[in-house]
């Protein structure tokens, strides 16, 4: 576990204080799956949202600039988004998804 929980383990920590529970090894990885899939479900509305707007221009050549602390700080959210963008819109070129 180590490594992997770590994270997870200092915001239950930090917000433990408050409720005072008691969690193990098992809750940990519910907790990571549970907040895998909000994150993955944002990354799917937005990129679907991005798509539906990238196919409706002429422009082959598009660059995207995000804006907002989730985009920048989650670890994989770019790497979907750009996954998810290309999926949905293949005959666009993305240059570059960044944040602004």
């Amino acid at each position: 576990n180590g490594n992997s929980n770590t994270s997870t383990i200092k915001v239950l920590d930090k917000f433990n204080y408050r409720f005072n529970i008691d969690y193990d090894d098992e809750d940990i990885k519910v907790i990571q799956y549970a907040t895998a899939l909000v994150s993955y479900r944002a990354a799917l509305l937005v990129s679907i949202c991005t798509s539906v707007l990238l196919n409706r221009m002429t422009e082959k050549e598009i660059t995207i600039a995000v804006d907002g602390s989730v985009y920048k700080h989650h670890p994989r959210l770019k790497k979907w988004m750009v996954q998810l963008i290309k999926e949905m819109s293949p005959e666009k070129n993305v240059n570059k998804l960044d944040e602004i």
